[in-house]
């Protein structure tokens, strides 16, 4: 579904340093991330998917560790990154 994009660290000396590419996110992690990026909020996306709670924390639980995320904005910004990859 994309390209894998290079994750970002930084260094204790504050350099910034590109890791591996991360695993690709599962299949239905692209509505899921859509819905996000449109800025709907847990509880719209889980209307919109017609899932509970629980099940929409572990999809995203589960799209973030193959992608490697600590974060929903890090999500956000690894599957912008990889979109951006894959139109290039």
């Amino acid at each position: 579904m994309w390209k894998q994009a290079a994750p970002i660290a930084f260094s204790r000396a504050g350099k910034l340093q590109t890791g591996k590419l991360p695993a690709t996110a599962p299949a239905e992690a692209g509505v899921l991330l859509q819905l996000l990026s449109a800025g709907l909020n847990d509880k719209a996306i889980m209307h919109e998917l017609g899932i509970s709670a629980s099940t929409l924390n572990r999809r995203l639980g589960e799209i973030m560790r193959r992608m490697h995320a600590r974060t929903r904005f890090q999500l956000g910004w690894l599957a912008a990154q990889r979109g951006k990859a894959q139109r290039e």
